[in-house]
């Protein structure tokens, strides 16, 4: 049996887990987590005052602080409705543990047919290894940044201009120095994985790995993602 007949079952498995991990942070995890952390209840204060100031016409002099304008259009609404501060924390770090599922689905679906099974699982691995676990459960913007920004870069790798658009648009809120990194990311792309080596070909694993690097002078397309997610992490943290 080649490797190739026993890669999808195992992928099978590891989105099974990755989908129940997800569930458990969003459902659980955020119970045990201490999200009143600085920066968050600050956010959370800063989105008060945008309500104030709203309702009583005051449009200037309103100081709301230094966060991210993503996490203000998440904040801002629950706030004028009346929640309760540790809600919207709740809600904030909800939305991380979405956010780092998302990262996973990414790697599952379309990086996995732009570099193949074996890199996605990689990839996999080390965001299941890496702090995203932990950032999953808090109210930082870190998380939906990360996932807005490795979405444009698979948007540019596998040149869906709409895609592009708009998560470029939608990362470059995320954090306040972002915009420009990300027309850095998005510069100059790999081209398309030639036909003839995409999976489905009969070919064991090692050998659509060997074929994809002599194709593509040692794997460009996995490299790219790899090295621009990399540096998409390394700029929102």
């Amino acid at each position: 049996m080649s490797m190739r007949a026993r890669v999808h079952p195992s992928l099978l498995v590891a989105g099974a887990a990755a989908l129940l991990l997800v569930l458990v942070l969003l459902v659980d995890g955020t119970r045990w987590a201490e999200i009143r952390i600085t920066d968050s209840t600050q956010l959370v204060l800063g989105s008060h005052t945008v309500v104030n100031c709203i309702g009583s016409g005051h449009l200037v002099n309103c100081y709301v602080g230094g966060w991210p304008l993503a996490q203000y259009v998440v904040a801002v609404p629950f706030v004028a409705a009346g929640a309760a501060d540790l809600t919207t924390l709740h809600v904030l770090a909800a939305l991380s543990s979405l956010a780092v599922g998302g990262m996973l689905v990414l790697v599952a679906f379309p990086i996995r047919r732009l570099v193949g099974p074996e890199w996605s699982v990689v990839l996999a691995i080390t965001l299941l290894t890496s702090p995203f676990l932990l950032y999953a459960l808090l109210p930082f913007g870190e998380a939906l940044s990360a996932f807005l920004t490795l979405a444009f870069v698979v948007a540019a790798c596998a040149r869906r201009p709409g895609w592009l658009l708009m998560t470029g648009l939608l990362a470059g809120v995320t954090k306040e120095t972002l915009a420009p990194f990300v027309l850095v990311l998005g510069h100059d792309p790999p081209h398309r994985l030639p036909a003839a080596i995409h999976p489905g070909d009969g070919v064991t694993t090692r050998q659509r790995v060997e074929r994809r690097a002599d194709a593509l002078g040692g794997a460009q397309p996995a490299r790219t993602v790899g090295e621009r997610g990399l540096l998409a992490f390394e700029v929102v943290e």
